[in-house]
């Protein structure tokens, strides 16, 4: 369970877990899928409702179905409607008005999950103010208490930087990247791993992740790079459709008691009429007009659009976990399990629920029905079961992306080629591609399933690859 040389698949459970409603079985889930790594999203109120009155009845549940081969991540967030700065019990967190209580308490959780619990990281893309509503030197404050009482309690434990999300890994200009270019020097005393969240260009993946190498050099350290959340396509990746959706990112933009406040608050909040629901309404009574790359992100769209999406989701969920890999990553888990609420699952007029609703794997947790994303996760993780590392080939072809899977007892390759992630696949033209192969034979599916033709003679295998990846199998 302590190795860190393997590779290891994971999912994310969402923002919460047991706090909007009661906590479920998820480690079942997540292995039905082929996931060794699940991560988990924790509240201080929820942990200790009252000054030194500790409740790990969720933590429990959550323990009560790990199994030997799965890692468990905790996101703790300090959110507190008697312990914190801002009074809620759920975003945003702030600093603790008691340092002493937060630190007693994160070790007194730590102590009681015994070192079953491998990852835990203070806060969520603290960059953010509805995640962290405190200034910059302030999180430095709460992450050394955090670092200290985890490493008190377990000292095997790995301590997590909160994520970096895109944004904090892009250009120099960008808000998020200079929050994190001037945190990250006086933090490496504190963290083992740097989270980084990938979203967006696919493509934009290795570069990422080594920016987030570059800017804990720049700070005189490095460490180990995770990702805690990654998945696509989003609306925007069609530069296409960004006139569509100004008034709704304008709204978004001045309002954000969508996501903060208190539990309550958040219940109540599909009642209010707020600007960015009546921009997103706006939206939906135009859906006949608009762009397909974009009516396809909307709820009970065609069932031609909803299909398309599907298949881009999960070729893009196979490329990023791929890509991330080869760029050095071991521990990748996907946004999200499954909604927190099924009954309120898909708000069109949440502006959340447009850009992340269609990320869900699956249904709900209990007897679910998968997404083609899902299943390609499935099949990917399968694929990966015995990898420690990922490295892509040389070859010819410019636009051929050609991994070799590092580890396993039989080899294995993915392999595909850079299309235009909104085009039919239907459409596409092929790559032909050979690559030596020293073994008689091999299999190939794609990440739906289907087998794909491919020979071995003369010493290499060929294949014709489009922009749904292959997985290849030595025969």
């Amino acid at each position: 369970m302590q190795n860190a040389s393997d590779i290891r698949l994971g999912v994310t459970r969402g923002i919460s877990y047991g706090l909007l409603t009661e906590p479920e079985p998820l480690v079942p889930a997540v292995r039905d899928l082929g996931g060794r790594l699940l991560r988990v999203f924790l509240y201080w109120q929820q942990l200790e409702p009252r000054p030194g009155e500790y409740r790990f009845d969720d933590v429990d549940t959550l323990l009560a179905t790990q199994d030997a081969d799965t890692e468990l991540w905790l996101t703790v967030c300090a959110s507190s409607l008697w312990g914190t700065r801002e009074r809620t019990d759920l975003l945003p967190p702030s600093p603790p008005t008691d340092p002493a209580a937060y630190e007693r308490m994160v070790g007194a959780l730590v102590a009681h999950c015994a070192g079953r619990v491998r990852y835990w990281q203070p806060e969520n893309e603290p960059c953010y103010p509805y995640f962290w509503a405190g200034s910059r030197d302030e999180y430095v404050e709460h992450l050394a208490r955090f670092h200290r009482a985890v490493k008190a309690a377990d000292p095997t434990a790995t301590v997590v930087l909160g994520g970096a999300p895109p944004g904090a890994l892009g250009a120099d200009d960008d808000e998020e990247a200079r929050w994190f270019a001037a945190l990250l020097p006086a933090v490496g005393e504190h963290v083992d791993a740097l989270d980084v969240h990938l979203y967006g260009d696919v493509y934009a993946t290795g570069p990422m992740i080594e920016r987030g190498h570059a800017m804990m050099r720049a700070g005189g350290y490095d460490r180990p790079v995770l990702v805690g959340e990654f998945n696509g396509p989003l609306p925007f990746e069609d530069p296409t459709v960004f006139g569509e959706l100004g008034e709704v990112f304008a709204a978004g933009a001045m309002s954000t008691e969508a996501i903060t406040g208190t539990v309550a608050q958040y219940r109540a909040h599909a009642d209010t009429e707020t600007p960015p629901r009546a921009a997103l309404r706006r939206l939906y009574e135009r859906a006949d007009t608009l762009p397909d790359t974009l009516r396809m992100f909307l709820r009970d769209c065609p069932p031609e659009l909803e299909s398309r999406r599907h298949r881009i989701a999960a070729r893009q969920l196979v490329q990023r976990t791929v890509l991330a890999c080869a760029a050095g990553v071991h521990r990748a888990s996907c946004w999200n399990l499954a909604p927190e609420e099924p009954e309120r699952f898909g708000d069109r007029y949440e502006l959340m629920d447009l850009l992340f609703g269609k990320f869900a794997l699956l249904d709900r947790v209990a007897e679910p029905t998968r997404t083609p994303a899902a299943e390609a996760f499935a099949l990917l993780a399968a694929h990966m079961s015995t990898v420690d590392g990922v490295v892509r080939l040389a070859i010819p072809e410019p636009d051929a992306y050609v991994h070799a899977l590092t580890g396993p007892a039989t080899p294995r390759l993915v392999g595909w080629a850079r299309r235009d992630a909104f085009a039919d696949p239907d459409d596409e033209e092929s790559t032909a591609v050979s690559v030596p192969w020293g073994h008689p034979g091999a299999t190939a599916v794609d990440v739906f399933g289907d087998p794909v033709t491919v020979t071995v003679d003369d010493g290499h295998l060929h294949l014709d690859l489009t922009g749904t990846p292959v997985l290849v199998t030595a025969r």
